[in-house]
Protein backbone atom coordinates (compact mmCIF):
# COMPACT_ATOMS: atom_id res chain seq x y z
CA UNK A 1 0.00 0.00 0.00
CA UNK A 2 1.26 3.57 -0.82
CA UNK A 3 0.93 6.29 0.92
CA UNK A 4 0.36 9.78 -0.18
CA UNK A 5 -0.31 13.23 1.85
CA UNK A 6 1.04 13.73 5.12
CA UNK A 7 -0.73 14.39 8.64
CA UNK A 8 0.12 16.44 11.47
CA UNK A 9 -0.79 16.06 15.37
CA UNK A 10 -0.73 16.64 18.83
CA UNK A 11 -1.10 14.57 21.55
CA UNK A 12 -2.59 14.48 25.02
CA UNK A 13 -3.13 11.54 27.84
CA UNK A 14 -6.09 12.74 30.07
CA UNK A 15 -7.30 10.06 32.51
CA UNK A 16 -5.13 7.03 31.06
CA UNK A 17 -7.20 8.06 27.44
CA UNK A 18 -4.39 9.11 24.17
CA UNK A 19 -6.13 11.86 22.73
CA UNK A 20 -4.73 13.17 19.57
CA UNK A 21 -5.75 16.09 17.54
CA UNK A 22 -4.66 15.00 13.72
CA UNK A 23 -4.41 17.59 10.68
CA UNK A 24 -4.35 15.73 7.07
CA UNK A 25 -3.91 17.13 3.75
CA UNK A 26 -6.23 16.55 1.02
CA UNK A 27 -6.21 13.23 -0.44
CA UNK A 28 -4.29 11.99 2.66
CA UNK A 29 -4.22 8.12 2.94
CA UNK A 30 -1.95 6.17 5.22
CA UNK A 31 0.72 3.37 4.34
CA UNK A 32 -0.90 0.91 6.56
CA UNK A 33 -4.43 -0.34 8.16
CA UNK A 34 -4.62 0.41 11.85
CA UNK A 35 -6.44 -2.50 13.10
CA UNK A 36 -7.43 -0.85 16.82
CA UNK A 37 -10.09 0.99 17.81
CA UNK A 38 -10.26 4.41 17.15
CA UNK A 39 -13.19 7.06 18.00
CA UNK A 40 -12.56 10.18 15.57
CA UNK A 41 -15.00 13.47 15.71
CA UNK A 42 -14.50 15.02 11.68
CA UNK A 43 -13.99 18.81 13.17
CA UNK A 44 -13.65 20.24 9.32
CA UNK A 45 -13.64 18.94 5.74
CA UNK A 46 -15.01 14.79 5.62
CA UNK A 47 -14.65 11.16 6.19
CA UNK A 48 -13.79 8.55 4.08
CA UNK A 49 -13.39 5.12 5.27
CA UNK A 50 -12.62 1.43 3.32
CA UNK A 51 -14.20 -2.17 3.63
CA UNK A 52 -11.61 -4.51 2.77
CA UNK A 53 -13.40 -5.45 -0.27
CA UNK A 54 -12.30 -2.18 -1.50
CA UNK A 55 -15.94 -0.59 -1.25
CA UNK A 56 -15.76 3.17 0.27
CA UNK A 57 -18.49 5.22 2.40
CA UNK A 58 -18.18 8.36 3.32
CA UNK A 59 -19.52 8.99 6.86
CA UNK A 60 -21.59 11.75 7.94
CA UNK A 61 -23.17 10.66 10.80
CA UNK A 62 -22.30 8.39 13.88
CA UNK A 63 -22.36 7.84 17.55
CA UNK A 64 -20.07 6.56 20.13
CA UNK A 65 -21.99 3.55 22.16
CA UNK A 66 -20.87 2.99 25.69
CA UNK A 67 -19.64 -0.50 25.10
CA UNK A 68 -19.42 -3.24 22.86
CA UNK A 69 -22.26 -6.53 23.72
CA UNK A 70 -19.08 -8.83 22.70
CA UNK A 71 -15.66 -8.45 22.55
CA UNK A 72 -14.82 -8.25 18.73
CA UNK A 73 -11.67 -7.06 16.46
CA UNK A 74 -11.43 -3.71 15.27
CA UNK A 75 -13.29 -2.66 12.55
CA UNK A 76 -15.56 -5.64 12.94
CA UNK A 77 -19.31 -5.25 12.04
CA UNK A 78 -21.19 -6.56 14.76
CA UNK A 79 -24.58 -5.39 13.96
CA UNK A 80 -26.50 -3.41 11.12
CA UNK A 81 -30.14 -2.53 10.96
CA UNK A 82 -32.03 0.34 10.44
CA UNK A 83 -30.87 1.64 13.69
CA UNK A 84 -26.75 2.00 12.33
CA UNK A 85 -24.39 -0.33 10.56
CA UNK A 86 -22.59 -1.16 14.56
CA UNK A 87 -18.98 -1.30 14.09
CA UNK A 88 -16.14 -2.53 16.63
CA UNK A 89 -13.63 0.58 17.91
CA UNK A 90 -11.83 -0.42 21.19
CA UNK A 91 -14.31 -1.60 23.85
CA UNK A 92 -16.77 -0.09 22.02
CA UNK A 93 -18.72 0.44 19.35
CA UNK A 94 -19.06 3.01 16.72
CA UNK A 95 -22.55 3.24 14.92
CA UNK A 96 -22.59 4.82 11.67
CA UNK A 97 -26.17 6.60 11.07
CA UNK A 98 -25.61 8.32 7.77
CA UNK A 99 -23.24 7.40 4.90
CA UNK A 100 -22.49 8.25 1.09
CA UNK A 101 -21.35 5.73 -1.44
CA UNK A 102 -19.07 6.92 -3.79
CA UNK A 103 -20.58 9.22 -6.30
CA UNK A 104 -24.07 8.78 -4.37
CA UNK A 105 -26.22 10.57 -2.17
CA UNK A 106 -25.80 10.96 1.73
CA UNK A 107 -28.71 8.39 3.08
CA UNK A 108 -29.71 6.65 6.35
CA UNK A 109 -28.39 4.00 6.76
CA UNK A 110 -31.96 1.78 6.15
CA UNK A 111 -31.50 3.16 2.76
CA UNK A 112 -28.37 1.95 2.28
CA UNK A 113 -28.36 -1.38 3.78
CA UNK A 114 -31.34 -2.37 1.37
CA UNK A 115 -29.37 -1.53 -1.52
CA UNK A 116 -25.65 -2.89 -0.70
CA UNK A 117 -24.73 -6.37 0.91
CA UNK A 118 -22.19 -6.30 3.91
CA UNK A 119 -21.94 -10.05 4.62
CA UNK A 120 -18.83 -10.33 5.56
CA UNK A 121 -17.24 -6.90 5.57
CA UNK A 122 -14.63 -5.57 7.82
CA UNK A 123 -14.03 -2.02 7.76
CA UNK A 124 -10.50 -1.79 7.16
CA UNK A 125 -8.86 2.07 6.98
Amino acid sequence: MISSGSATWRTREVGGIRVRMVEYSPGYRADHWCRKGHVLLVLEGELETELDDGRRLRVWQAAALASAPRPARAGSIVAASKAGIDVAAGAGILRLQRVQPPSGRVMDVEAYLAAHSLDGATFVG
